[in-house]
């Protein structure tokens, strides 16, 4: 009876630690999308059914290339929030036997009917249709629609990337072309969309690299695209407008810089406009650290009164807020006031994170109006005629790091931007309340805005939260490898505050043993909680400097990882150390942050207790869900008599357990960077 049970137990164990390995959301922020497989070069469109879809490239794990690049993922979602993996819709092979290869998508949908436009590596595209996003599929044409012999396309280094745009009037488009300058290329598709109609028009993008890709927003056609690698920054996304599909474009700047954890490799994107807001997809390498494992992202993306596009905050946390899915959005209404206020000649635009944040809207120094935020983004109306501050107070500045938002204020109809530093002041000399590209708001404050004459009351000064000092320290706080061995330490955080700005730490290594790691992630560091890459350079033997950016998201006496390090061990065996050293580290209070615990200690060893790696199980030199349920299997005792037990010990605490299968599998799937 004893013994069935335990069968029973275990095949409960084996499930959850399967379950935990597979289901990526459990275990990764809102960015990426979707983990447990990899997906890139994201085409996202809306479905005849209403449902935004993007379907996207399927790089297979494992891979040093893209030759394996066959078939492609489908995704779906009616909130921004919820996303369906509909797994591998397409095969090109399996579709267009004269195929062999299926690089990045392009999907529109007219009358019933889905196009998909497919680059059989970088020579030709073709196209399949179906009645559904997720198929089957048909080759109505039988061959390619664009190669070589295609009017317009001679020259063409690369002829791949069909960005499918379908016009208001039903007209459809392929941007595609790649390779550098002057291979940027548009043709017009004919009536049915399986074919192209005339010829090729050159589109002279600056710095042109690949991934085309046109929107429309009112009567602007927006252009978009990678760049090359020739100049900084490297592998961005740049925009182009026109009032013409095929000609006029005219170039703007950067919507998108090379995102975080993207290794500074190349980038592919799309924008669709989705329940009244604009999003855009892209993708980056925060699950694999490698260059040809790729995960796609979405950030929302704004743009200013005159109708150019703002820079995208490219982030972990992603969308946040749902969308109803409709065409429109409705009108949020205010909290302050039920109605628009026919007399008022002020709007103040913002929201809150959790609720309960407060905003005060002076006029010449006067309280004209006091607004507790919603959720949910809104405007807020007041009357006056002068200098207008706006003040706002996060309800305990702990839950997420980011309380308020406040996008901007339309005054006597000219809208005022809140990041928009050339006219507003007071926040953004605080870096520890706000950021230069953000709208969030950190901390308790004010933003005046320069509409008037200077308020002459003097703001108060917010009152600071005591705070405990902050401990530094190191996870793990001591590592055995073997010498030519890749790993990561993370340096650790605990403090009461919500928010550390932080503007110079050394990491010292010994150079005789360690060196850094820029395989697995430029610059070899990873630096802030909130996940944007710090200008963290290794800029002198035994000393990476890293500088100028927020922890954000502390729990508050809790450690929490703010700096990654990507190390490697050298030849030579010994025992060495890593240390921090604190230029400046202050918190959004009185409180200094001080305190460094636990310097890493390194011993690079062939000799390491019989276990090369740890986690590895079954002695086949990787790490992965197989272990974690042997680890499982040792613990409910049905182990084989081929498993290495000490490799199993995850934690190193002398026995293998359920702690230990849970570890590995998070190990395998990312959610920590070491075992022991």
């Amino acid at each position: 009876m004893i013994k069935n049970e335990r069968k029973k137990n275990s095949k409960f164990l084996l499930a959850f630690i399967l379950l935990l390995a597979l289901s990526g959301t459990a275990l990764f922020a809102a960015n990426p999308i979707v983990s447990g497989v990899y997906t890139a070069d994201p085409n996202a469109f809306i479905g005849g059914d209403g449902k935004l879809y993007v379907i996207c490239s399927h790089d297979i794990a494992g891979a040093t290339g893209y030759d394996q690049l066959k078939d492609y993922i489908l995704l779906s979602t009616d909130d921004m929030i919820n996303w369906q993996n509909h797994g591998v819709v397409f095969n090109a092979k399996s579709v267009a036997p004269w195929a062999n290869l299926a690089y990045a998508p392009g999907m529109i949908y007219r009358d019933g009917t889905y196009y998909l436009y497919f680059p059989n590596g970088a020579s030709n595209i073709g196209v399949a249709t179906s009645s559904s996003p997720t198929g089957p599929w048909r080759d109505p044409v039988g061959r390619a629609i664009i190669d070589r012999n295609t009017p317009g396309t001679n020259g063409c280094e690369w002829i791949f990337d069909p960005g499918a745009f379908l016009d208001d009037d039903g007209t459809g488009y392929v941007y595609y072309g790649g390779g550098g300058p002057g291979n940027a290329r548009v043709i017009k598709l004919n009536s049915s969309l399986t074919g192209v109609s005339g010829s090729a028009a050159t589109i002279d993008a600056p710095r042109y690299f690949e991934a085309p890709y046109v929107h429309k927003r009112n009567s602007t056609y927006y252009f978009t695209y990678s760049t090359d690698f020739s100049g900084s920054p490297a592998a961005s996304i740049d925009y182009m407008t026109s009032s013409n599909p095929m000609t006029g474009f005219q170039h703007r700047g950067t919507v998108l810089n090379n995102p975080w954890s993207n290794l500074g490799n190349n980038n592919h994107q799309s924008i669709v406009e989705y329940g009244g807001r604009w999003f855009m997809f892209y993708h980056n390498r925060a699950l694999s650290n490698s260059v040809y494992q790729r995960s796609v992202c979405v950030d929302e993306l704004f743009y200013n009164s005159d109708g150019t596009m703002k820079r995208v905050n490219d982030t972990q946390a992603g969308i946040t807020s749902p969308v109803n899915g409709e065409t429109e959005a409705p009108t949020p209404t205010p909290t302050a006031t039920p109605s628009p206020d026919p007399n008022a000649n002020i709007v103040v635009r913002a929201m809150g994170t959790v609720g309960g944040e407060l905003l005060e809207i002076h006029v010449n120094g006067t309280v004209v109006s006091t607004i507790t935020l919603t959720t949910e983004m809104a405007d807020y109306y007041a009357s006056g005629s002068g200098q207008i501050s706006i003040y706002f107070t996060n309800d305990d500045n702990v839950d997420s790091g980011m309380d308020v938002q406040l996008d901007r204020i339309t005054y006597n109809g000219e809208i005022f931007e809140a990041e928009d530093q050339a006219v507003n002041t007071a926040v953004w000399q605080d870096s520890s309340c706000g950021g230069s590209n953000s709208e969030w708001m950190h901390c308790s404050g004010y933003i005046e805005f320069a509409t008037g004459p200077v308020e002459t009351q003097t703001p108060p000064t917010p009152t600071p939260t005591p705070v405990a000092d902050a401990v530094l320290g190191y996870n793990p706080s001591s590592i055995k490898i073997l010498p030519g061995t890749s790993f990561t330490v993370s340096v650790t955080l605990s403090t009461e505050s919500s928010t550390i700005a932080a503007y110079g730490i050394d990491i010292i290594y010994d150079s005789n043993y360690l060196s850094v790691d820029t395989s697995t992630q430029k610059d070899g560091v990873i630096a802030g909680a909130d996940g944007y890459l710090a200008a963290a350079n290794p800029n002198e033997t035994g000393k990476i400097s890293v500088t100028g950016f927020d922890v954000n998201g502390v729990v508050p006496g809790d450690y929490d990882d703010f700096l990654k390090v990507f190390l490697k061990s050298g030849s030579r065996e010994g025992t060495c150390s890593l240390d921090i050293a604190v230029n400046n580290l202050t918190t959004n209070s009185t409180a200094e942050v001080s305190g460094v615990s636990s310097p890493c200690n390194v011993e690079v060893t062939n000799d390491i207790g019989g276990c090369a790696l740890t986690g590895d199980g079954n002695g086949d030199g990787v790490v992965n869900i197989v272990d974690a349920l042997l680890a499982a299997q040792v613990y409910v005792g049905i182990g084989g008599t081929a498993v290495d037990t000490e490799c199993l010990d995850a934690n190193c605490d002398g026995t293998v357990n359920i702690v230990d299968a849970l570890l590995i599998a998070q190990y395998y799937v990312g959610s920590i960077d070491n075992l022991c």
